[in-house]
């Protein structure tokens, strides 16, 4: 029964490790967007809603 205790132990240090470094790798991959690509996504964005509503009417 020791080796069965040690081995969840292992698995859920490990584990908590693993999703830890996951989530900083993530968070140091992600960067903020410019303002100008911020504009930009917003009237991609404005302009897909807009198609999506003119294909919706009949």
């Amino acid at each position: 029964m020791e080796g069965y205790d040690m081995m969840w132990f292992v698995a859920v240090v490990v584990g908590t490790i693993v999703l830890g470094a996951a989530i900083a790798f993530g968070m140091m991959r992600a960067r903020r967007r410019s303002g100008a690509e911020h504009l930009a996504a917003e009237r991609r964005t404005r302009a897909n809603y807009r198609a999506e509503d003119l294909a919706d009417r009949p």
